[in-house]
């Protein structure tokens, strides 16, 4: 048996009609030498069978089950697969997500030792196949900074990691929404990890109702609230660029309110009252106040608009 070199990690919940299309991009990759291994999270369909199937015909992919022990959801189920891995570099990816055939070919090439990670650009299509476009990728900060502030995207399949870099990291298995954020940010805020984004696009990211973002779109008030604090960790941890991060966190908020979630946002803006530096204490008190507003009179949206605008 070849070493394994890359070790691809897919979670895997009732997807049986899309993790074909996610196993056969995998399956035409010029570079050979991988391990895919999935774990299903208990699915109620037939995911587990499909997997199932696949991994008799190549050995090279190997399915368990989340032991029942282990927290259900998306990041349990990677951070288990990450302890049945082996390969020198680590690739999490998606079950409802494409690669292009010389993804990690590409990542691999563009390795040198200095570098911790390597991203490739994506591009999204929806559920008619039809493509929806390719995000701005324009660095300009600099890789991670720009991350930081928002201004570039980075999600979980974009990177191959050293796996010497994330052996000790974890997934936040608590959070259901921004967990690849709070993933990556973490590595990036406190290890300061060397990258670079490769100007391939090399994987297509599948939009659909189903998907967190999905869920997280139609208000729902788990995902909503783990944006929010995510996004404040990032301020209050990253010592650069403090407005700009500032200014994410104030537009979670903004996003939960439009939710209608009035009262977790001011529970929030009263937490962080206790911590944020003291040069912006006069813009947070005007907007918690308008939260408040917004939780008893259910006005005063408009102006906490207006107020974080500047900022954008």
């Amino acid at each position: 048996m070849k070493e394994v070199i890359v070790s691809i990690i897919i979670p895997l919940y009732n997807r049986e009609v899309l993790v074909t299309e996610t196993l056969d991009s995998i399956l035409v990759q010029s570079f050979e030498q991988w391990e895919c291994i999935l774990i299903d999270d208990h699915s109620t369909d037939k995911s587990l069978e499909v997997a199932e199937a696949y991994a008799r015909e190549d050995h090279r992919i190997q399915v368990f089950k989340r032991p029942d022990h282990l927290k259900k959801g998306a990041n349990s189920c990677r951070n288990y697969g990450f302890s049945k891995s082996k390969g020198t570099y680590i690739q999490w990816f998606d079950s409802d997500d494409l690669m292009l055939p010389k993804m990690l070919a590409s990542k691999l090439n563009a390795f040198q030792n200095e570098y911790d990670f390597i991203a490739c650009k994506f591009s999204t299509f929806n559920e008619q196949n039809d493509n929806i476009g390719v995000p701005n990728f324009e660095v300009k900060r600099g890789l991670i900074a720009d991350y930081l502030c928002g201004d570039i995207p980075i999600n979980t399949p974009m990177v191959l990691w050293k796996r010497d870099v994330v052996v000790q990291k974890k997934f936040n298995e608590n959070l259901t929404r921004a967990q690849e954020l709070d993933f990556i940010s973490r590595i990036f805020i406190q290890d300061e990890p060397n990258g670079i984004l490769l100007d391939d696009i090399s994987i297509k990211i599948r939009e659909h109702q189903d998907s967190i973002t999905g869920l997280y779109n139609r208000g729902r008030r788990k995902e909503t609230n783990d944006e929010i604090k995510v996004r404040y960790n990032i301020h209050n941890t990253y010592k650069d660029h403090k407005e700009a991060t500032l200014y994410l966190y104030y537009k979670a908020i903004k996003n939960a309110l439009q939710k209608k979630h009035y009262w977790m946002c001011v529970s929030h803006l009263v937490k962080a009252s206790l911590s944020i530096d003291k040069r912006f204490i006069p813009i947070h008190i005007k907007l918690f106040f308008l939260a408040l507003s917004l939780a008893i009179f259910g006005k005063g949206l408009e102006k906490y608009k207006s107020i974080i605008k500047k900022y954008e």
